[in-house]
């Protein structure tokens, strides 16, 4: 049988619990309020930078999926929004070869042209000449495609669809990642062979050194 006093000493070790429990829930809560007002302030300066660079609801500037840099000129309070250059699209500064960045901006011109008069063009986006006189698909654009399958066939539909992501969309490795298209890391991999296989196909790279190991190998034989 327990005495009064042991059940008085079990009653404070529960009370002594629970208090405890009280404290670690409102401290959790405090930190989560903490937390989500910090987003709501972050998310509230991007939408004003937005704003400020004349962009509204711009799909090519999505929160957290593109990449977005904006600039302010000195002693202007004006900004102005811009879709990443080429070299921050790769991440390693020494991966960053002119032939790559070359090759990254020939691509994206080839995909403005592929896809002109089908997306809106961002007010911080270079536009497109799609006026040519013959009706109906304009010769530029069908052009454009024909390349397109061209390269497709050199170098894979899956490395044209992670450039076309990453350079025409400017997505994020992670939001590529939240596609269901690979790890971050495999995805960055593939992104600078893609890049590779460009260039060697419009001519900018020189011969790989495996290729001319090779090319000497047979022609020794």
């Amino acid at each position: 049988m327990v005495s009064a006093a042991k059940t008085l000493e079990l009653a404070m070790a529960a009370a002594k619990v629970a208090d405890e429990t009280d404290q670690e829930r409102e401290r959790r809560e405090r930190a989560e309020a903490r937390r989500q007002r910090m987003l709501d302030r972050a998310d509230a300066a991007r939408a004003k930078d937005l704003r400020a660079a004349g962009v509204d609801a711009d799909a090519r500037t999505a929160a957290g999926q593109r990449e977005l840099v904006t600039n302010s000129a000195r002693g202007v309070s004006r900004k102005r929004a811009s879709l990443a250059g080429y070299e921050a699209l790769i991440q390693n500064p020494k991966d960053r070869t002119p032939t790559r960045i070359k090759a990254m901006e020939t691509f994206d011109e080839l995909c403005h042209r592929a896809h002109a008069g089908l997306l809106p063009n961002p007010r911080f986006e270079r536009g497109v000449d799609v006026s040519k006189s013959l009706p109906g698909v304009p010769d530029d654009r069908a052009d454009a495609l024909m390349e397109m399958s061209r390269l497709a066939a050199r170098i894979g539909d899956v490395a044209q669809a992670i450039l076309y992501f990453r350079v025409f969309e400017r997505r994020r490795f992670t939001a590529m990642r939240d596609l269901g298209m690979g790890d971050e890391r495999t995805l960055a991999t593939l992104f600078l062979a893609a890049v590779d296989g460009v260039a060697r196909h419009y001519g900018f790279a020189t011969t790989h050194r495996a290729v001319e190991a090779m090319n000497e190998r047979l022609s020794a034989a």
